[in-house]
């Protein structure tokens, strides 16, 4: 650990991620996990979204064929 920290790899656990603190190589590093992150993070949001939307139209049509047996229920009474 401690030859890592010498020869440079330190850095960014020392500056708080500063990417004008670091390398070329170690703030290209950088750049592409954030864009990895990034695209990550888009994701998860998507598919949350896509769940959420899909749990949304499941609901909706429970509560609409919840609604027409009740209304042919009614229906049959009168």
């Amino acid at each position: 650990m401690a030859a890592a920290m010498q020869n440079g790899m330190g850095n960014m656990m020392n500056d708080d991620m500063n990417p004008q603190h670091m390398t070329p190589q170690q703030q290209q590093q950088f750049l592409q996990q954030q864009a990895t992150n990034n695209a990550l993070t888009n994701q998860v949001k998507i598919q949350g979204q896509a769940i959420y939307n899909k749990q949304i139209a499941n609901l909706a049509a429970q509560w609409g064929s919840a609604a027409k047996n009740q209304i042919q229920v009614m229906q049959q009474q009168h």
